[in-house]
């Protein structure tokens, strides 16, 4: 049961091929514009894993929070993966995906603000120190290393930039992604509107 999973919400992008839950082969990419090279990674993981596209039985696909040009880049790279190949695109959340065991996801939502959840707190854009209330925990998540500094004064563990917990797994993506959706979850309103929308 050949998987692709991708998720593309922060500015940190991972792809990963999955076959019957394990992850076999991923890509990470950071630095600018990671999403822009989402679709040359799942060829690459292909090759490495050695699946033919036409075996792959599904895309799974991050659906965010987070950076709303990422967003539309990797939804639009699932989809459009998966019409080619007549196979679903299956969704899952970007903070769920992030929130292994012991971790509590941070993304990074700009305007000073990170989208985080954990079990006393829905998922939404927050300021950071809302996580002040957190008992001491490990953050991870381009947001966790945005505000590492203030983020580690509270009390909290920050991996460094170089562990791969700031990216969703892969094989978590894909068991947790469903067929029912595989919309952008944005939370919060886009920072650009068009000009007759503004006040």
């Amino acid at each position: 049961m050949p998987v692709v999973a991708l998720d593309t919400a922060s500015s940190r992008a991972v792809v990963g091929a999955v076959v019957d839950g394990r992850l076999v082969a991923v890509r990470r990419i950071g630095g600018g514009h990671a999403a822009q090279h989402a679709l040359g990674a799942v060829h690459e993981v292909l090759d490495e894993a050695r699946i033919a596209h036409h075996d792959l039985t599904a895309i799974a696909v991050g659906r965010g929070p987070g950076s709303f040009t990422g967003l539309r880049i990797g939804v639009a790279t699932a989809e459009g993966l998966a019409r080619a190949l007549g196979i679903p695109v299956q969704g899952a959340s970007t903070l769920d995906a992030l929130a292994a065991p012991g971790l509590v996801p941070v993304i990074d939502a700009r305007r000073g603000e990170v989208f985080t959840c954990h079990a006393d707190l829905p998922a939404g854009a927050y300021a950071p120190s809302v996580l002040a209330g957190l008992s001491p925990t490990t953050l991870v998540g381009d947001g966790a290393l945005r505000y590492a500094d203030d983020l580690r004064a509270l009390g909290h563990h920050v991996p460094g930039e170089d562990d791969a917990r700031h990216t969703p797994d892969p094989a978590r993506l894909a068991g947790l992604a469903d067929a029912t959706t595989a919309a952008p979850l944005y939370l919060r309103p886009p920072d650009a509107v068009p000009t007759a929308e503004r006040g």
